[in-house]
């Protein structure tokens, strides 16, 4: 037992040095460490992947190529299109037409492998007329939510305008402070105004633009307004005094017509769900009562 004691105490001394030899030779700073695991991470980061490298030029050329089918002057429509909806997916006027081209396509495949027999021909027209249409359907849903969502918005904004204004701030100071007020679409739109004044383009042109990127009646009379005080040097607070009560009377007025039209989109759930319910509840127990009484 005596010779065996000092013998294991060697054997784990020397273990304990071997193991803190290996740590001090083959450990690093642990601050070195995590700068190579952010190098590592950036580098990673910046290669490349395969959607850079391969689709998205194949996806430009073929945007390329298809978009020389359409004349210049429809792509500008179709972009005037996206830019009223506000670009979603970050389409453009080529990207909408090649999108429309290859969805009939598409439809127009679909067709011919499902539809067999005499319905092949004009189920295959049918399908690519109907799948070169939706993407204008949504794109035309999209315009409709903007110009709804910038219409509910367009009031709160003008009574900002109108209160920044008469505190004392000039015009472009009001419009910068209710585009970091508002979100889009509203808030958007003045942001870019006040982008394009600052670069150097009138005011008129501006909200020329803001017109045109929301076609909708209100907006089309608020920038006119400001256009119209601009040309004639008339108190722009007084304009938009006036531009702020008129946008609260069509409000209400809007309210209200909801509120009319309410009854008319009610009476049809009431008499294809309700009414049937209601029948069968107050009429069940006499049937049955009248069916037994006349059982022999």
């Amino acid at each position: 037992m005596s010779l065996w004691l000092p013998f294991l105490l060697v054997i784990l001394l020397g273990l304990s040095i071997w193991l803190f030899l290996q740590t001090i030779l083959s450990g690093e700073d642990p601050r070195l460490q995590r700068a190579s695991e952010y190098l590592e991470v950036q580098r990673r980061a910046d290669t490349p992947g395969f959607r850079r490298r391969v689709l998205s030029p194949l996806g430009t050329a073929l945007v390329n190529v298809l978009s020389r089918l359409y004349p210049p002057k429809t792509l500008e429509r179709l972009d005037g299109y996206c830019e009223r909806a506000g670009r979603p997916l970050g389409l453009n006027g080529k990207t909408l037409a090649v999108s429309k081209t290859v969805s009939a396509f598409l439809f127009w495949m679909a067709a011919g492998t499902l539809i067999r027999g005499k319905m092949v021909l004009p189920g295959t027209i049918f399908a690519a007329c109907a799948g070169y249409i939706l993407p204008g359907l949504w794109l035309t849903s999209r315009v409709k939510e903007r110009v709804t969502l910038a219409r509910a918005q367009l009031a709160d904004a003008m009574d900002l305008l109108v209160v920044s204004v008469e505190a004392g701030l000039g015009l472009d100071a009001a419009l910068q402070r209710v585009a970091t007020r508002f979100r889009r679409p509203l808030g958007e739109l003045f942001s870019k105004a006040m982008a394009e004044i600052s670069l150097g383009s009138s005011r008129e042109a501006a909200f020329r633009g803001i017109a045109e990127a929301l076609p909708f009646d209100e907006i089309k009379s608020f920038t006119g307004s400001i256009i119209q005080a601009e040309r004639l040097g008339t108190s722009i607070a007084a304009v938009l005094r006036s531009q702020a009560s008129s946008l609260r009377k069509h409000r209400r007025l809007r309210a209200e017509e909801h509120a009319r039209k309410a009854p008319v989109k009610i009476l049809f759930p009431l008499v294809i769900f309700i009414f049937p319910s209601l029948f069968v509840i107050i009429l069940g127990p006499a049937m049955i009562q009248i069916m037994a009484s006349l059982k022999p």
